[in-house]
């Protein structure tokens, strides 16, 4: 039992470190570009209500190993509230912040660091906590594969 609740683990930060990587990413990429964000917003909301039951089937005839599905349909399940928080928390930046970077020209590094993060941090780890939970629920899915 040990051996197998520690393989769930790690299944578990697998899937969800990915999740956590490619969401922050993609939600900043999202958030920051208002064309883009139109263009994919009903593509998340859309992928976001499949559950994750319904992965299981997709993981193993895409991936058609085990392990590999598994971890996929943690990530697939947790990427989402990740994904969206973040692009909410960069949209919410206040006006003022963004106006003061344009004043003081600051470069995109120091934008991304001054500005961006601070600002949407708490959006960030609300969706980062939110998906530690989904994750938890999709690994009982990912544990039928």
């Amino acid at each position: 039992l040990f051996w197998q609740t520690l393989a769930s683990l790690g299944r578990v930060a697998q899937g969800y470190s990915i999740a956590a990587i490619v969401g922050i990413s993609v939600g900043i990429l999202v958030g920051t570009n208002p064309i883009i964000d139109k263009a994919l917003d009903p593509l998340f909301q859309f992928l976001r209500m499949v559950a994750p039951l319904a992965w299981v089937p997709i993981a193993l005839v895409a991936f058609q190993q085990n392990q590999p599905a598994a971890i996929f349909v943690i990530f697939i399940t947790s990427v989402w509230p990740i994904l969206i928080n973040t692009k909410e928390g960069v949209k919410q930046i206040p006006d003022d912040y963004n106006n003061v970077a344009r004043v003081l020209q600051l470069s995109r590094k120091e934008y991304y660091l001054n500005i961006l993060f601070p600002s949407a941090l708490p959006y960030i780890f609300t969706g980062l906590r939110i998906a530690v939970g989904l994750a938890w629920l999709a690994i009982i899915a990912a544990e039928i594969v």
